[in-house]
Parts: structure tokens; sequence; C-alpha cells
């Protein structure tokens, strides 16, 4: 999965990172049984429209600045032959160190946003079947939350930079030191 950063034009893209976020949920007047076959038109279209129907959602709420895109991963049948399980994942764009954009946040943006989690579009949907968790991207720099910004890095580099050049002079003069003495 990709998407670019570009989309959010507040920040500079290096002071930026791609957050994504697993959105799993139960929509319970979809009947699985028509849609067996992932490569089916039926399976496709349904796909889609659950797609449009999270972006749509996304993108009317406080976090459509952040908001980069969502893709439907699958649709699972569930115990109940005429509810569909749905694994998606949505991204956004969010400033290195954020601490304030977290699953709770788009959780509850999606739960305000479909009635109590209830519908999404024409989409009934299982309230108690809503589970957002992190997932992880390829864009993150590792499995750390805090991460440094640009500038940092660049002021690390230069001071191991300069510590190197200190040190070959320190040893070029102590080199001159002991051989003038011997």
């Amino acid at each position: 999965m990709s998407f670019t950063i570009e989309a959010v034009a507040d920040k500079p893209p290096h002071m930026l990172k791609v957050k994504n976020f697993a959105v799993n949920f139960t929509i319970i007047n979809l009947p699985y049984k028509n849609m067996k076959n992932p490569k089916s038109e039926v399976y496709q279209k349904t796909k889609a429209s659950i797609k449009d129907e999270l972006n749509h959602l996304y993108q009317r709420s406080d976090l459509n600045k952040s908001f980069l895109g969502c893709l439907v991963k699958n649709l699972r049948p569930t115990s109940n032959e005429t509810q569909t399980d749905v694994s998606s994942i949505c991204a956004f764009a969010v400033e290195f160190g954020s601490r304030t954009f977290d699953k709770n946040l788009v959780y509850d943006i999606f739960k305000n946003l479909t009635h109590n989690a209830s519908l999404m579009g024409k989409y009934s949907l299982d309230n108690n079947s809503i589970n957002i968790n992190v997932f992880p991207s390829t864009m993150a720099a590792g499995p750390s939350e805090q991460e440094l910004p640009y500038w940092a890095i660049i002021l690390i580099c230069f001071s191991v930079l300069l510590g190197s050049i200190f040190f070959f002079l320190l040893c070029v003069l102590t080199a001159v030191w002991v051989k003038r003495r011997a």
C-alpha cells in the first residue's frame, strides 16, 4: 500500500510520516454468500463501494487535512450468513513525534460519523465489531513512536563529522609530539 504525503499541504513532506490504521468492522446488511470469489465482479464492486464510503467518511471529518486514503484489504464471512466482515487500512499523514494522533482519535471519528457506529452510507454496522489498531507502515522509520525530525538528524551527522575531524587532528598532533620527543 502506498500513499503520497504531498496530499497534505500544511507541512513540508520531511516533517510528516504516514501512519496506517487497520479499520475492521462488520456489515450486518451485506450477505457474504454472493461474494465467495474475490475475483468476482460483485466482490470487487462491493469492495470499491465500501472503500468509497470509508474515504468519504474521513474526508468530511476533522482529520480531512491529514487523511490520505483507505483501502479495503478483504471481505470475509462471519458466523451469521447475512453479515460480512471488512478489513481495511486507512492512512494519514501525521507530524513526526505527534502523540495526539492515535487509534482512539481515528475510532472516535469513525464512531461519530457513522451514527454511533451503526450506519455507513447504505451499510448497517454492528457497533460492537468496530476495531481500530495501528497498522505497521512501510514508510515509518521503525517501531519507535518518537522519531527525530529531519533537522535533528542533520545536526547529529554534522556533530559526528566534527568529532571525527577533531579525533583525527588529535591523533596527528600526538604522532608529531611523539616523533619530536624521540
